[in-house]
C-alpha cells in the first residue's frame, strides 16, 4: 500500500475536480503514464470500467481508449482504461494491463479502480473488455468482491496467445524474463490458476468460429473453473452471430451491461439478471410502435442461415481437441 499511496493521493485529487461529462485523467504510476477518461454522470449509482483490446501503433497514439458507450450514459459513470504497459515500446500492441518489470500495474489498478468505486460511492462495478481487454476485466473484476465483470473472446493464458505477440510483450515489458511463466514480481498471467473461490460474477461471451481462443483460452478456463469457480456466478455464451473468427460484432454487450444494472440481485443465483438481459435483448423488435414515422421496419436480429452455422459450430467445438497444440 505504501507504494501506492501517492498514486491514490493524486488519484482522490482528480476525482475531487470532476465534472459532468468528459473527464481526462493522468496520472504517474511508478514513472509511468496511467490514463483515464471518466465519462462522469453524477446521478449514476454504478460504474463500468472498461478496457481496450489490442492497439495498431502504425494507426493510433497514446493513450488509446476504447469508445464511450453512449447508450448507457444514463445508468453509469464509465471509466475508460488505457493500457500503461503499451509506453514500454514504441511498437507494443498488447500489454494485457499487467505492467512491466519496472512499474508491475495490477495491484496498483487494483487499488485505483477500489479508490474510484469508495469515493463515487458505486453500488455495482462491472469491468468490460474485449479480447485484451477481456483477459483485464477478468483479472480486475476477480479482486473486487461483489462485481460483474463482461468478457468478450479473451485470453485466460498470455503464454498460450500467439507467439510474436507474446515474445513481443514479454522482450518490451519483461526483459528479464526468458518465457512468460519466468514473469513475477506478483503479476498474473494465468487466469485459469486464478479463479477459485470467486465471489464476483462473471459473464463470458465467445465466438465459437474463433477457434484458438475456444480451444487454448475458454475451454481450458472452463474447465479449471468447473473445479475450483462458484458454479452460480457464471453465465456463458458461446455461439455465433454473423461473424467469423475474433469478431465480436453483433454480440450484443449493451442489454448485458443494462440487464447488470437493472436486475434485481436480490434474487437467487442469476436468475434475474438473465431474464432482464433478455427482455432488454428484445425490446428492439417488441416495440416496433415506437419507431418514428418512415423508419425501416424492425429486422429480426439473426438469419435463419446463421442458426444452421451455428449448429454446425456448435457441434465442431465439441470434438475432442486434448491434443491441440498450444501456440
Amino acid at each position: 500500500m505504501t507504494e501506492t499511496t501517492p498514486l491514490l493521493a493524486a488519484l482522490a485529487q482528480s476525482l475531487d475536480r470532476l465534472t459532468p461529462g468528459t473527464n481526462d485523467l493522468t496520472l504517474d504510476m511508478a514513472g509511468m503514464p496511467l490514463n483515464l477518461r471518466v465519462h462522469f454522470n453524477p446521478d449514476a449509482r454504478d460504474l463500468l470500467i472498461r478496457f481496450h483490446g489490442a492497439v495498431d501503433r502504425t494507426a493510433r497514439k497514446l493513450p488509446a481508449f476504447s469508445v464511450h458507450n453512449k447508450t448507457v450514459a444514463g445508468l453509469c459513470t464509465e471509466v475508460l482504461v488505457a493500457d500503461p504497459t503499451l509506453h514500454a515500446s514504441d511498437t507494443l500492441s498488447m500489454g494485457w494491463f499487467t505492467g512491466t518489470e519496472a512499474a508491475p500495474a495490477q495491484s496498483a489498478l487494483t487499488a485505483v479502480f477500489a479508490g474510484i468505486a469508495q469515493k463515487l460511492g458505486s453500488r455495482r462495478r462491472i469491468y468490460f473488455g474485449t479480447s485484451v481487454g477481456g483477459f483485464a476485466a477478468l483479472y480486475y473484476s476477480f479482486q473486487d468482491a461483489g462485481s460483474h465483470v463482461l468478457t468478450v473472446n479473451p485470453q485466460t493464458s498470455i503464454a498460450k496467445y500467439y507467439k510474436s505477440h507474446r515474445d513481443a510483450y514479454r522482450l518490451a515489458a519483461w526483459p528479464g524474463a526468458a518465457r512468460i511463466s519466468d514473469i513475477r514480481a506478483g503479476t498474473v498471467t494465468n487466469l485459469c490458476s486464478l479463479y477459485k473461490k470467486n465471489r464476483n460474477t462473471i459473464i463470458y461471451l465467445q465466438n465459437l468460429s474463433d477457434r484458438h481462443h475456444v480451444q487454448h483460452h475458454m475451454m481450458p478456463w472452463v474447465g479449471a473453473y468447473a473445479k475450483y469457480g462458484n458454479p452460480a456466478a457464471l453465465i456463458l455464451e458461446s455461439g455465433y452471430w454473423g461473424y467469423q473468427g475474433h469478431d465480436w460484432r453483433g454480440m450484443g454487450f449493451t442489454p448485458w451491461i443494462r440487464a447488470i444494472c437493472l436486475h434485481d440481485d436480490t434474487q437467487p443465483g442469476q436468475t434475474d439478471l438473465i431474464r432482464t438481459w433478455h427482455e432488454l435483448r428484445a425490446q428492439p423488435v417488441a416495440a416496433p410502435a415506437t419507431a418514428r414515422r418512415g423508419a425501416a421496419a424492425a429486422r429480426p436480429d439473426f438469419d435463419p442461415a446463421d442458426l444452421q452455422i451455428s449448429n454446425r459450430l456448435r457441434l465442431f467445438s465439441s470434438q475432442d481437441t486434448r491434443d491441440a497444440k498450444p501456440l
